[in-house]
């Protein structure tokens, strides 16, 4: 997995497909609830002709060399006439480098310049790791993990400015797959890790990386939440009292008011 565009230790390895889009397709037909039956009959057609983007890949020169199709497919869960205020891209699972995006968040990658991405905040390797556990803990051992932190990521435009955006994920195009090393979880084991949180060796031991694949692709939702993230640093810098506090300070309130030259 890569956070903040490094290849970090994870227990998921993810992987590109569209078998779930294909199964939703093809219940739609069998349940006469959607239009142009021919049309999405001629995609499934299509798609499957295309294996490698069913079983699973990884590979990003197989979505560019099927752009076109994966296009046409996105297009009918991103309607373009629903989507026009939505900050939305699909990725591989567990990314945030879309291969598909709404037109608010295509603009917004476009302003930011060429190369930009989008970088996860206050999350090191060892809390994405165990993240990607209490994931696996919920979706394959069905165990009920009370875990609600919120995502944040930051995306700095053109002009150095960062912006901020709080990300929600769904699952709901995905299958988790256990590899054959997948240990059992006991409720000794779940109990344990629930009373060690912060122990990533004990977390390692229970669920070692790569022992599940996400198969499918991940929906992120953006919201943007510049204003109140601004609002919290310059909160926590008044409060810190170093002595580039203050300095610290004007950089929020040039970006709260979006105002760069702004002096005190």
């Amino acid at each position: 997995m890569k956070s903040n565009q490094q290849s970090i230790e994870f227990p998921i390895e993810g992987k590109l497909s569209f078998i779930r889009i294909k199964e939703n397709l093809e219940q739609f037909i069998r349940d006469n609830s959607i239009r142009n039956q021919d049309y999405i009959k001629s995609l499934l057609v299509k798609l499957n002709e295309v294996p490698e983007l069913l079983e699973g890949t990884n590979d990003v020169k197989v979505i560019e060399k099927h752009k076109g199709l994966i296009d046409l497919l996105m297009r009918l869960f991103f309607p373009p006439l629903l989507t026009t205020n939505e900050i939305k891209g699909a990725a591989m699972p567990f990314d945030f480098d879309f291969f598909y995006m709404s037109e608010p968040l295509k603009k917004i990658m476009e302003d930011a310049g060429k190369g930009s991405m989008l970088d996860i905040l206050d999350f090191n390797p060892e809390q994405m790791y165990i993240m990607g556990c209490t994931t696996i803990l919920q979706a394959h051992y069905k165990r009920e993990v009370n875990l609600t932190v919120p995502i944040v990521v930051e995306l700095n435009e053109e002009n150095g400015s960062p912006k901020y955006y709080r990300a929600a994920f769904s699952a709901d195009l995905m299958e988790i797959i256990p590899t054959e090393n997948a240990k059992p979880i006991t409720d000794e084991d779940f109990h344990l890790l629930m009373d060690n949180f912060k122990n990533i060796d004990l977390w390692r031991e229970k669920i070692p990386p790569n022992n599940f694949v996400f198969r499918g692709l991940g929906i992120v939702n953006l919201m943007d939440i510049t204003m109140d993230q601004s609002i919290n640093l310059m909160t926590s810098n008044l409060l810190e009292g170093t002595k580039d506090a203050f300095d610290k300070v004007i950089d929020n309130i040039r970006l709260l008011l979006k105002i760069e030259g702004f002096h005190l």
